[in-house]
């Protein structure tokens, strides 16, 4: 509802590009030329924004500003998406005045962000409902088959390529402490990272995201429950 009102007080200033639907075929975005930032926006008293629009990790933050990500702190793993493990907003070698849009690759633009952990995950405009996600990569957490970090050295982030959601259109993403969900256009949900606790919805303790599994994600058994998607669009879907 809060990101509701930054964009309709967006609309009313003039300001183009800022759209919130439910339904990734409708998702669109205004070119960059188009664009202003959200922050040029006027209002008393300022807009308000919610998850999704602002993502909090153990240690960094993120914030979506008109389709990009900007993100400062702990940059041990590569989680803020800059290409290198430096840390930013400390003062110490990493000012604010460092702090720059994470490559999302040409035409990508992110209409919601979150964050685990040592990990930051983007769900991208366009009717394909695509998820990135950059940083620690431990337990397959950032769903690449891989355990490599990613976003830690120069040229990581160009390279990076969509989530594999095994023919998912993702709605929703959200990252919990070492695994990461996204919410489905057909009202599922899928997991994948850690799974040691049953985090990953799926009767076992397997990891998802390393050697090949991502090919065999699939929704969660919720038994038949109605409000598998319902839930998550109500309260926020929690990984």
């Amino acid at each position: 509802a809060c990101a509701a009102a930054a964009c309709a007080a967006a609309a009313d200033a003039g300001v183009a590009g800022c759209t919130l639907v439910s339904d990734p075929a409708e998702r669109t975005r205004a070119a960059p030329s188009e664009r202003r930032a959200l922050s040029e926006v006027d209002a008393s008293p300022p807009p308000c924004v919610d998850e999704g629009v602002v993502a909090r990790g153990q240690s960094h933050a993120c914030v979506l500003v008109d389709g990009a990500v900007r993100c400062h702190g702990s940059n041990s793993y590569g989680q803020l998406g800059i290409d290198s493990t430096t840390n930013v907003g400390s003062g110490l070698g990493g000012a604010m005045s460092a702090l720059t849009d994470v490559d999302l690759g040409a035409g990508r633009y992110a209409v919601q962000i979150s964050a685990g952990s040592y990990h930051t995950c983007a769900l991208l405009n366009g009717a394909a409902g695509e998820v990135l996600c950059w940083g620690s990569g431990s337990a397959g957490r950032l769903g690449y088959d891989s355990s490599a970090n990613i976003g830690d050295v120069p040229g990581s982030m160009a390279a990076l390529t969509p989530v594999n959601l095994n023919g998912a259109v993702a709605v929703e993403v959200a990252c919990g402490s070492d695994h990461t969900c996204v919410r489905t256009s057909t009202g599922g949900v899928r997991c994948w990272g850690y799974g040691d606790y049953g985090n990953l919805g799926i009767d076992a303790t397997a990891n998802i995201g390393l050697g090949g599994t991502m090919a065999i994600l699939t929704d969660i058994d919720f038994q038949g429950a109605a409000a598998t998607a319902a839930a998550a669009a109500a309260g926020g879907l929690r990984g």
